[in-house]
């Protein structure tokens, strides 16, 4: 009876075959994504909601792009700007009046909102749903510096899908 010898080990001290199954593995579940340079990742197949993605040919779809700007601070009352994401209200002195974009023109668009001064930042227009619900009214931040909100268009309103205070108390 020959007498088998254990697979080799590695340089560092694992051997070939669990190794080479792990590997399959990983191929098997992730594709080949799970052996790819993290900066240099290609997707030749599959789809997304039924669109094709990594055809030789363009296709439509949402999840093609994600374009964000760099923060804006305004110092007066403003209009968001189309390519506006992160707003500052750093207006002192009277409430910041804010003319947000139609919703129905920007459904799922998110906007961002962070208050560097003590006074009220309003909708032009009662647009504004609240975190907890209700009817739509203007209210976007409390006079308080350091709060910040999220609104996202439900292609009706601006829905504040959350709130957050500057002065919270965190509890483990």
């Amino acid at each position: 009876m020959a007498v088998q010898t254990p697979i080799p080990p590695n340089p560092i001290g694992e051997n070939f075959a669990w190794r080479d199954w792990l590997q399959k593995l990983s191929n098997r579940v992730f594709g080949s994504i799970s052996t790819q340079d993290s900066n240099a990742i290609s997707i030749t197949g599959g789809t997304i909601n039924g669109t094709s993605i990594g055809a030789t040919t363009a296709s439509t779809g949402r999840f093609t792009a994600l374009s964000l700007t760099a923060p804006v601070t305004k110092t007066t009352n403003f209009t968001v700007a189309a390519t506006e994401v992160w707003l500052i209200n750093n207006k002192s002195g009277s409430t910041c009046t804010v003319t947000l974009p139609t919703p129905a023109s920007y459904s799922g668009r998110i906007l961002f909102f962070q208050n560097y001064q003590v006074q009220t930042v309003v909708s032009a227009t009662s647009n504004v749903v609240a975190v907890a619900g209700g009817a739509a009214g203007t209210s976007i931040l409390l006079a308080s510096s350091g709060d910040q909100c999220t609104l996202v268009s439900d292609g009706t309103s601006w829905l504040m899908t959350q709130y957050m205070s500057n002065n919270n108390l965190l509890l483990e």
